[in-house]
């Protein structure tokens, strides 16, 4: 049994992307912007996982994602909606 921690993963995520990622979030706490924060990193890794999985995704749906495709897209715009609606509630 392998163990978990010495597993090879290949994970490659482009350092500009990290790199502005890190930045907008900084500036996004120092001007004490924390929803657009979380919906920054909402964003951030709802992209990333799904190039990340990108062939899994096209492996388990039998090459036609569509539905998929369409129901994952439908779930975040509903998420990045919720996210913007927030900003207009008060605290």
């Amino acid at each position: 049994m392998q163990n978990f921690l010495s597993r090879d993963i290949d994970f490659l995520i482009p350092a500009h992307q990290v790199a502005v990622y890190i930045l907008i979030i900084i500036l996004c706490l120092l001007f004490t912007k924390y929803r657009a924060g979380l919906l920054i990193s909402f964003c951030y890794t709802f992209y990333w996982v799904f190039i990340i999985n990108r062939n899994k995704i096209q492996i388990y749906t039998g090459g036609d994602n569509a539905f998929f495709m369409g129901l994952y897209l439908l779930s975040g715009a509903i998420v990045v909606a919720l996210g913007i609606w927030s900003f207009y509630m008060e605290e």
